[in-house]
């Protein structure tokens, strides 16, 4: 599950590969996961289209549901880093 996503230099690009490969992985549904992270569907919808619009809490809940990984999560902070430098 880990590890870079192949194409993927950004942190919204990587976020969204990452959704995508665990919502299938885990067989969780769109409508399962806007419960796990307290959203509705619509709310959901437009958060995968601008994953840069997830709360701090909405990422929490959202790691948790889709059992993202450390390096997962590392993924998706290696490029804000880059930026910052």
């Amino acid at each position: 599950m880990a590890g870079t996503i192949k194409g993927a230099h950004n942190p919204e690009d990587i976020l969204a590969s990452l959704i995508a490969k665990n919502m299938r992985l885990y067989r969780i549904d769109k409508d399962d996961l806007a419960a796990e992270i307290r959203v509705s569907r619509t709310t959901l919808y437009n958060r995968l289209r601008r994953p840069s619009d997830f709360t701090f809490s909405e990422l929490q809940l959202l790691f948790r549901a889709l059992h993202f990984t450390q390096e997962d999560i590392v993924s998706l902070i290696k490029p804000l880093a880059r930026r910052a430098s």
